[in-house]
């Protein structure tokens, strides 16, 4: 398959998608719904989006040992002990705070999980400089267990 026949097959994909959101949901089909609807499944399902992100992560469970803002570079600090690692500690960053999911960032980075069991999407992200190879790792979501540890 052709990139151009992917990005159709996917298009239609995204309108189908839509049209059967909208019937669910009990909303006019018109043709501005549906055009709304679509682009919205589309941004859901691409790779930059954050549902993609979260199902494409690597995941661990963690206990959060402090959570701190960096204001130079607007990404959450997260200190955690891995759970299958005793003994460990390590860091990760947030997505940035002032991005287009900023409040949501904020959201769930703020939330109470100091000392809690949680489990931590990861995905690399590319060092724009090129200075990193690997990237950089970014925590994209955080599931909490509810389960504290001491």
């Amino acid at each position: 398959m052709t990139t151009e026949e992917v990005r159709k097959e996917a298009s239609q994909k995204a309108v189908l998608a839509a049209y059967l959101s909208l019937s669910m949901r009990g909303k006019d089909i018109t043709p501005e719904n549906l055009v709304r609807e679509s682009l919205q499944v589309s941004s859901m399902v691409s790779e930059r989006g954050l549902a993609m992100r979260v199902m494409n992560s690597v995941r661990f469970r963690a206990v959060v040992e402090s959570i701190t803002f960096e204001q130079t570079s607007q990404r959450f600090v997260v200190a955690y002990r891995p759970v299958d690692k005793p003994g460990e500690r390590e860091e990760i960053r947030s997505e940035r705070a002032d991005g287009n999911r900023g409040q949501l960032v904020r959201v769930l980075w703020n939330q109470s999980l100091v000392g809690e069991e949680v489990v931590i999407f990861k995905n690399n992200e590319p060092d724009k400089t090129g200075k990193v190879a690997a990237g950089f790792r970014v925590a994209v979501w955080v599931l909490d267990n509810g389960k504290p540890r001491k």
